[in-house]
């Protein structure tokens, strides 16, 4: 809103839309919240602590499995890793031979 200088306001013509469709919209009230039942409360909360025990201890399980694969997985990588050093070994012997036959120069 500006003020002009003798005090009145006027309404930028946004403002003036905005306050004119929400006048005719007669949108409902709504009424002061209702508390909420002892019960239905402590049903709430006992869901909720329930699933924090149940996340918690299913995770506790889920870290142990998981500790097992990885070292099983540890040991696989080793043994996978010296297999493929072997065998970048043995290819970059056949790609020097096949280099040398096209070069021309004799192996010793």
């Amino acid at each position: 809103m500006r003020l002009l200088h003798s005090g009145f306001q006027i309404k930028c013509p946004r403002q003036l839309f905005v306050s004119t469709v929400l006048a005719s919209l007669n949108m409902a009230t709504l009424g002061a919240p209702k508390s909420i039942s002892p019960l239905i409360r402590f049903g709430r909360y006992a869901a909720l602590i329930t699933g924090v025990i149940y996340g918690s201890s299913r995770l506790n399980r889920l870290s142990a499995k998981e500790v097992v694969i990885q070292e099983q997985e540890d040991k696989l990588r080793v043994i996978r890793e010296a297999k493929l050093k072997e065998e970048k070994i043995q290819a970059e012997k056949v790609e020097m031979a096949m280099l040398a036959k096209e070069a021309g120069i004799a192996q010793s």
